[in-house]
């Protein structure tokens, strides 16, 4: 977390003052801002070479990114949805988006949430570690593209009716 004392703060905030009126005078251009924050971490990682570093250094990034998201980008997020309404994901206007009338797998008993709806896959005795290929890798030796005809399911592997077996 960035909520170090007072004092520490003070002995970085004259430059990066600096720094950001450099940016600033540049257009906080993509590019820029990405050269300052990698040189930060690349002087770092240069010092303490170490997988330790390594971690250390995602573990940073990954905290700013978080408390970024936290503190400045979904508060900013809620005010655009405040303004302008929050996304609506219930139309039907492409063949895919309209609801399903029935199981497309031909399973009777199954769970709501997963692929073939199901609430928990990890309890799903269908879904469960059954691995289900749906957009295959052109040429790929290991995909059994089946030909049932079921439509709603698009390109998929044998094993999605099996449960993967």
């Amino acid at each position: 977390m960035p909520y170090i004392t007072q004092d520490d703060r003070q002995s970085y905030d004259e430059k990066l003052d600096d720094l950001c009126l450099t940016l600033d005078e540049e257009g906080w251009q993509p590019g820029h801002v990405t050269y300052v924050l990698y040189m930060i971490v690349a002087r770092l990682f240069k010092k303490l070479p170490s997988y330790h570093s390594i971690c250390h250094i995602r573990g940073c990034l990954i905290g700013t990114l978080a408390e970024f998201d936290r503190c400045l980008a979904a508060p900013y997020e809620d005010l655009k949805i405040r303004e302008n309404g929050n996304v609506n994901l219930k139309y039907t206007t492409m063949e895919f988006d309209k609801p399903v009338e029935q199981d497309p797998l031909g399973f009777e008993e199954h769970e709501e949430g997963c692929p073939h709806y199901c609430s928990s896959p990890a309890n799903c005795e269908v879904c469960r570690d059954a691995p289900v290929e749906v957009e295959p890798e052109e040429g790929d030796p290991d995909f059994d593209e089946c030909t049932c005809g079921r439509e709603l399911l698009g390109v998929h592997s044998t094993n999605i009716h099996n449960g993967g077996a």
